[in-house]
């Protein structure tokens, strides 16, 4: 299923929030004019009047959360490689972020020439890389993440050109981007890729307890601003990914690529920076 494609929601689910669609906006739109308020009044934002919709609402996403569990979720991985990276992939799955990985990327880069010893030896001892690997700009490691958004690629190129644009993922090229001594080789390494993956929901971990509100926030779009949670959002999962769970790997200057991207239409500076 894919949250911004209503065609591939869960049938019963479907019907419950469209039924309950009413309350939904109801309960959003109390939930705003509360903060709206609480703007001027200071006292609204440490004593909340009681939204009358809540116990309801909650009711829903209670009956409807447990609809999603069966069902897997369709993600969008952005990254760069290698050829061999793209086949080994394709076979064997993708591994979660970790300094093994790294490490083994490294070594592979250099043992297939793509990496001059020199180039090599430099990743291999980066302090940026070490740090990225425990975390000290955020916890990366040990995890794989996803956009959920199909219309994020088309729509947040500030986001997700960054990918794109160097070798590595995050786990080698964070800290490197402009240091004159790796950025040009990292950006002259591998083709730019979108993984679409199907991932059961019982793995996702999307910084929000519900996926259900997440759903319905799609929902509710065209009448309520910017409902919360989002439905526009990251996610990751805490495991690797099976080749299974793999549905295509999509590389640049495929039309698919094009049609997903809109890559024809980027300005020079993503394409060429």
């Amino acid at each position: 299923m894919e949250i911004e494609d209503r065609s591939t929601w869960p049938r019963n689910f479907l019907e419950i929030a469209t039924q309950k669609k009413q309350l939904i906006i109801a309960y959003h739109k109390f939930k705003k004019d509360i903060e709206f308020r609480s703007i001027k009044n200071v006292e609204l934002r440490y004593n909340p009047p009681l939204n009358p919709f809540k116990a309801e609402y909650q009711e829903v996403i209670w009956q409807t959360e447990k609809l999603l569990k069966p069902n897997n979720f369709v993600a969008y991985h952005c990254t760069k490689l290698i050829d061999y990276e793209i086949e080994n992939i394709k076979r064997n799955g993708m591994k979660i972020l970790s300094k093994e990985l790294v490490q083994e990327r490294l070594i592979s880069a250099h043992q297939h020439g793509y990496l001059l010893k020199e180039e090599f030896d430099y990743l291999i001892n980066s302090q940026d890389i070490n740090e990225i690997l425990h975390n000290k700009h955020g916890v990366r490691t040990e995890r794989i993440c996803f956009f959920a958004n199909c219309s994020l690629l088309r729509n947040d190129i500030n986001g997700i050109y960054r990918f794109f644009r160097s070798w590595g993922g995050e786990g080698v090229y964070w800290g490197h981007e402009n240091d004159k001594n790796i950025a040009l080789t990292l950006k002259k390494l591998g083709t730019p890729c979108i993984l679409i993956c199907s991932i059961p929901v019982n793995d996702i971990e999307h910084y929000s307890s519900s996926l259900a509100e997440r759903f319905f926030s799609n929902l509710i779009a065209s009448d309520i601003e910017n409902p919360e949670p989002p439905s526009v959002f990251e996610m990751y999962i805490r495991r690797n990914l099976d080749a299974s769970e793999i549905i295509e790997v999509v590389e640049l200057q495929t039309p698919k690529f094009c049609e997903l991207t809109d890559y024809n239409n980027w300005d020079k500076y993503y394409k060429d920076d």
